[in-house]
């Protein structure tokens, strides 16, 4: 009777080491196709660029509500530092994990935020350049025709980009401005 009960033991420490090998194994022969996973959590290679959402961080994308709340950390358990009151608002994701995403605002505040409160949809928020408004132009080209003055803070959704430009629609215009005179451009 203690003879089995050894070797029995035995039996199972060989055969859980030769499958977790053959597991390591597999993981390792895999490659990109193996996702690990540790405590019901899934790591992704960040060094290769892999995120939660497969889109690349940094990225810009819009506050999809008018109320959202931004937490100090990746969790509804975290206090709320900052409450956004402007659906559009462009952006930038710079973290994520699975539901969640850290972003940067216009003015540099950093928070959490869940994934269903942002919207894929770009937009821009016009910040001039030493001046007090950004011309909207109906080329992109700075001796093209003016249609409008854009102040500070004006929000606008981004409909074509060219290098250094940016189509926008805003209010009931279609134009072009410079893509250095607003943040999430």
């Amino acid at each position: 009777m203690i003879g089995r009960t050894i070797i029995s033991k035995s039996f199972i420490n060989i055969f859980a080491s030769i499958f977790i090998g053959i597991s390591v194994c597999v993981l390792i022969f895999n490659g990109a196709q193996a996702q690990q996973i540790l405590d019901g959590k899934r790591f992704y290679d960040r060094a290769k660029g892999e995120t939660p959402s497969h889109l690349p961080v940094p990225r810009f994308v819009s506050l999809k509500y008018n109320k959202i709340n931004g937490r100090a950390g990746p969790d509804e358990d975290y206090p709320v530092k900052f409450i956004y009151h402007r659906q559009g608002l462009p952006v930038k994701v710079i973290a994520e994990t699975e539901e969640w995403r850290k972003i940067q605002d216009p003015d540099g505040t950093i928070v959490w935020v869940h994934k269903r409160m942002l919207d894929a949809k770009r937009t821009l928020m016009i910040r001039p350049n030493g001046a007090n408004a950004v011309i909207l132009r109906d080329k992109p080209r700075d001796d093209s025709k003016a249609i409008a003055n854009l102040a500070n803070g004006v929000v606008g959704e981004i409909i074509e980009q060219t290098p250094g430009w940016c189509r926008i629609k805003v209010g009931g215009y279609k134009g072009w401005i410079r893509a250095i005179e607003a943040y999430g451009a």
